[in-house]
C-alpha cells in the first residue's frame, strides 16, 4: 500500500484503512490513516485513492500533519496594519485640497474617506457616517468626487469642484443627491 509515489503514505509506518467496493469489476476506493504516528488530534494524516476498471489511481493526501500545515500556512509573527490614523473632521470645500499629516512613518497600505452628517441632508441624520468611494462620479460629467494620494508623510486630498462636491445615495436608497457641503464633514482614515 505504501510507496514512494507523490502524496502516497510512506513505506515506513503502519497504516490502517478500509476499502469500499462496487461490484466485482475493479471499482473501489481505499482510505488509510497512519496507525503508528497518529497520536494526537493535531497530527492526523489521511490518504485516499480509487480504482476504476481495475486500475488504481494515485494517492491523494486528505489531511496533513500539524508540521506540514504549519509550514504551508505560515502565520505572520507580527500583526498586519498595526498603525492607524484618523483625521479630525475637515470642512468640505468645492475644488479644495487638504494635506493631512498622518504620522504613520510609512505610506499607508489602506486608506478611506468618510463623510459625517452635521446638519440633516439627503435623509441622513446628524451623526450618520457614510463611506465615500474615491474618484467616484455617479451620473454625469460634473466633478463630484474625491481623490486621495498617500505618501509616507501625508494624505493629499482633492475635492471635486461642483457646488455639491460629492454625490451620495440618499438614506432611503431611492436616488442620488448632491450633498450640501456645509451639512457634512470629511474624515479620512489610514492604516499601515
Amino acid at each position: 500500500m505504501a510507496s514512494a509515489a507523490a502524496n502516497a503514505p510512506d513505506g515506513v509506518n503502519w497504516f490502517l484503512g478500509f476499502v469500499e467496493a462496487h461490484g466485482s469489476t475493479g471499482y473501489r476506493t481505499q482510505m488509510v490513516h497512519d496507525f503508528v504516528n497518529d497520536t494526537t488530534a493535531a497530527d492526523q494524516k489521511l490518504w485516499r485513492r480509487r480504482q476504476a476498471g481495475g486500475a488504481w489511481g494515485g494517492w491523494i493526501k486528505l489531511q496533513w500533519s500539524q508540521a506540514e500545515q504549519d509550514a504551508r500556512y505560515v502565520q505572520s509573527s507580527t500583526a498586519l496594519l498595526q498603525k492607524f490614523y484618523e483625521s479630525p473632521q475637515q470642512t468640505i470645500t468645492s475644488g479644495g485640497s487638504l494635506t493631512l499629516a498622518h504620522g504613520l512613518g510609512v505610506k499607508p497600505k489602506l486608506y478611506a474617506a468618510f463623510i459625517q452628517c452635521t446638519t440633516v441632508n439627503s435623509g441622513y441624520s446628524v451623526g450618520d457616517e457614510i463611506p465615500i468611494n474615491p474618484s467616484l462620479n455617479t451620473t454625469d460629467a460634473t466633478a463630484q468626487a474625491i481623490s486621495i494620494v498617500p505618501d509616507a508623510t501625508n494624505l493629499n486630498v482633492r475635492i471635486g469642484n461642483a457646488a455639491g462636491a460629492l454625490k451620495v445615495l440618499n438614506k432611503a436608497g431611492t436616488g442620488f443627491n448632491d450633498i450640501t457641503n456645509a451639512s457634512w464633514k470629511l474624515v479620512v482614515r489610514a492604516w499601515a
